[in-house]
């Protein structure tokens, strides 16, 4: 299965080279649990940098009971650390991957982290 996704910011940024995007895909299905990330992929700071939009697909290879929950989850580190810092971005809501537009793509919003 293939997801299509379409990420939005806000305004263009201007990032640093050690910045990268990190777009998961991951079952949440489980209350009270960490979530299981399924597949992943990357965008550079060359790849996003000057963008308000940043689109791209992940092939989700593996298999999932049809039951689960599985969404789109994603963090612009400005560092390129997977630690969530105050000045990253970060998708602040589920996005479910059965919630998709007409082109069959999860929009999906960036937003700042505040503290």
């Amino acid at each position: 299965m293939i997801v299509s996704y379409i990420l939005s910011l806000s305004e263009p940024l201007s990032l640093p080279s050690t910045a990268l995007l990190r777009i998961e895909i991951r079952d949440t299905s489980l209350a009270d649990a960490p979530s299981v990330t399924l597949a992943e992929t990357q965008q550079t700071a060359e790849q996003v940098s000057g963008k308000t939009v940043v689109d791209g697909a992940i092939d989700l290879q593996k298999s999932f009971s049809p039951k689960a929950t599985i969404t789109l989850w994603a963090h612009l580190s400005l560092s390129g650390e997977k630690r969530i810092k105050k000045e990253d971005f970060i998708t602040t809501r589920s996005y479910p991957i059965t919630t998709i537009d007409e082109n069959g793509q999860v929009l999906a919003e960036l937003h700042p982290v505040s503290r």
